[in-house]
């Protein structure tokens, strides 16, 4: 089954198993370069939420250094909002939404529009971004 790939690759005859164990040794791995080839991870969360004044909201929920901003649209209008940790008065899930009491204003309510569990994430973040 050895064709042209295996050829050009310098797989020989013995290349008919599906694993060539003989010859692996030969085809060392390069060393790692200094550029990266991977991303970092995404930090971001498809959310739902009630906006200040009232509308829904559809976006994504990015939890930083200091603060969690919300950025996503309603009814085609775009909608950004940000909330820093020291406005933040406490944090807890209730029926399948995350309670953020601020210390001034309105609570908001925020739901999730990925797996599941990641309510629970970004809710045990937030808590350890407030002690």
């Amino acid at each position: 089954m050895c064709g042209s790939v295996e050829a050009a690759i310098g797989l020989g005859p013995e290349c008919g198993a599906a694993f060539p164990q003989r010859i692996c040794e030969r085809a060392r791995m390069s060393r790692c370069s200094a550029k990266r080839t991977m991303r970092c991870m995404n930090t971001g969360y498809a959310v739902s939420w009630n906006g200040v004044d009232g509308t829904r909201c559809a976006g994504r929920l990015d939890v930083g250094d200091g603060s969690a901003r919300l950025v996503g649209a309603s009814r085609g209008v775009r909608r950004d909002e940000t909330i820093t940790f020291d406005d933040i008065a406490s944090v807890r899930l209730e029926r399948g939404r995350l309670h953020i009491d601020r210390r001034v204003g309105a609570a908001l309510l925020i739901g999730s529009l990925d797996g599941p569990g990641t309510l629970r994430e970004v809710a045990e973040r937030l808590a350890a971004s407030l002690t």
